[in-house]
């Protein structure tokens, strides 16, 4: 019934965009944060972003079963501006689910940005939920519900023909003597812009993801694991009246150069070509995933070869093809709302399933005064 009245949903919607078509760029899963207001020197800045949001998975699969996120995310904060370069932000993050009691995540914001140049930024603190880049396999697109805020630093470089975001997260720290290993994620993903043209462009992406557990203070010492994906591709993208066509071919690998047998399997690679296309508010996105031995740790559990719940069990293969159909729109002033329905099917369990989400994204930056500085 959910899936009928989704889809009922997206032709209604869908009559308003052809009456109002413009290129926009893919939407995945977007940040609820979409500027940092005014920066103009010795300002203060309040800055709210929310989002209610509705996520129904109905997954059977042997990799992941199915399951609801309804709830909403809150993040309010204070940003002060020492120059026009240099920026301190604080705040809070609230995650609730409804049906849970109390809060899933409530963390403190506190993070520092700096433009050594208009195009290099370091951030150290906080910082903000982002998919950074890398494609779903590499790094899962339900952090924007589970995992609003990583901690440690994000260094940035923006151009016309070059980009990149690297960032580290310490996501669990050991003292002395603790018995928990210290996690730690960083990763990297770059775009390489090889023509630029009016109405056909040519980037080369390439991306880097590393989980380590470890840690030289643990008592009792403790096995140390160390998972690497890299990847690249290449984009080609079309231009047509409104209509924005891309194609996007992808190559990844697994690599676990640690000795201690944690995992199920060493080394691997995954094929994911895509296309997508974008048309005014909609987007339309097909893919097909291809893998052998592959482990992602922070990627989309519906592509993984190791099951979420059934112990040991593994595939040394996997292909799925997904289809992905999302629509975006201002329906009022700072609130929006974006919708989104995806289908995977398993050739080898010749099975298809599906989710659907709903957010209201609501953003809202107000200078309140200035200060000396």
């Amino acid at each position: 019934m959910g899936k009928k009245l989704f889809i009922l949903l997206v032709i209604y919607l869908s009559t308003d965009l052809f009456a109002n078509a413009q290129t926009v760029e893919w939407l995945n899963l977007p940040s609820g944060r979409q500027n940092s207001g005014d920066t103009t020197t010795g300002m203060l800045n309040l800055q709210i972003n929310t989002s209610n949001f509705i996520k129904d998975n109905e997954y059977f699969n042997q990799m992941v079963e199915g399951y609801t996120l309804i709830g909403f995310w809150a993040e309010p904060t204070l940003q002060y501006n020492l120059d026009n370069r240099t920026h301190i932000r604080g705040g809070l993050s609230w995650v609730r689910f409804f049906g849970k009691e109390g809060f899933y995540s409530n963390e403190p914001i506190l993070s520092v940005e700096h433009w050594f140049t208009p195009h290099i930024s370091l951030t150290l603190g906080s910082l903000d939920y982002g998919q950074r880049g890398l494609p779903a396999p590499l790094f899962d697109p339900e952090r924007y519900y589970l995992k609003r805020v990583d901690n440690g630093a994000l260094f940035g470089v923006y151009t016309s023909h070059f980009s990149t975001q690297t960032w580290l997260s310490w996501d669990r720290f050991s003292f002395y003597g603790d018995s928990t290993q210290e996690h730690i994620s960083a990763g990297s993903s770059n775009l390489l812009t090889l023509l630029q043209g009016e109405k056909f462009t040519i980037k080369l992406p390439f991306y880097f993801v590393v989980t380590h557990k470890g840690g030289q203070v643990l008592r009792p010492k403790q096995p140390i694991e160390t998972l690497v994906n890299a990847g690249t591709g290449v984009s080609f993208t079309w231009i047509i009246n409104h209509l924005s066509i891309e194609i996007n071919p992808n190559f990844f690998i697994y690599q676990k150069p640690t000795s201690h047998p944690s995992q199920p399997f060493s080394r691997g690679w995954a094929l994911y070509p895509v296309v997508h296309l974008s048309y005014g508010k909609l987007t339309w996105e097909s893919s097909w995933w291809y893998s052998q031995k592959f482990i992602a740790p922070l990627g989309e559990k519906i592509y993984a070869q190791l099951s979420t719940y059934q112990v040991n069990y593994t595939e040394n293969a996997r292909q799925t093809a997904t289809n992905k159909l999302a629509y975006r729109c201002p329906i009022a002033p700072g609130m929006r709302l974006e919708t989104a329905f995806e289908s995977y099917y398993f050739p080898a369990e010749k099975r298809m399933d599906y989710n659907f989400w709903v957010h209201f994204n609501w953003n809202f930056n107000h200078p309140l005064l200035k200060l000396k500085p």
